[in-house]
């Protein structure tokens, strides 16, 4: 989704943003076949990031914990091997952890509970009009 507007900025010819996360993915769309040598990045809760590219699969949970998986030879990640130490997961760690975003933007705060009083009227609308008395 990161991508999304500055793909849209690209399109359609406005001044770039520096100060976006996403990269424009406008160049795919004329040539779909053309190398895209950027993970795909997910986040899924506060702190919580998936970075996936070609072959690898690593996620970050927001208590440091890891996950590591070769979508090569375990399609279906079953086998972690972040807690392996081999030079080749350590250099795939090490390359995807740096898509890892450093900061997180808070949480949306709950709104349960605020809005389930019945008959409660938000006075910021207009008042309602007597449908009896339009023509």
């Amino acid at each position: 989704m990161i991508d999304f507007y500055p793909t849209l900025i690209d399109l359609c010819a406005l001044p770039e943003k520096p100060i976006l996360d996403g990269r424009s993915f406008a160049p795919l769309l004329s040539d779909p076949n053309q190398p895209w040598n950027f993970p795909t990045v997910t986040i899924n809760g506060y702190g919580n990031a998936s970075i996936a590219d070609e072959r690898w699969r690593y996620i970050r949970y927001q208590d440091g914990t890891q996950e590591l998986y070769d979508l090569q030879s375990d399609p279906q990640e079953w086998t972690n091997l972040a807690s392996i130490a081999t030079e080749r997961n350590r250099s795939a760690i090490k390359r995807l952890s740096a898509y890892v975003p450093q900061t997180f933007t808070a949480p949306i705060p709950s709104s349960k509970g605020r809005f389930e009083r019945k008959n409660a009227k938000d006075p910021t609308l207009k008042a309602s009009r007597d449908l009896s008395q339009l023509k």
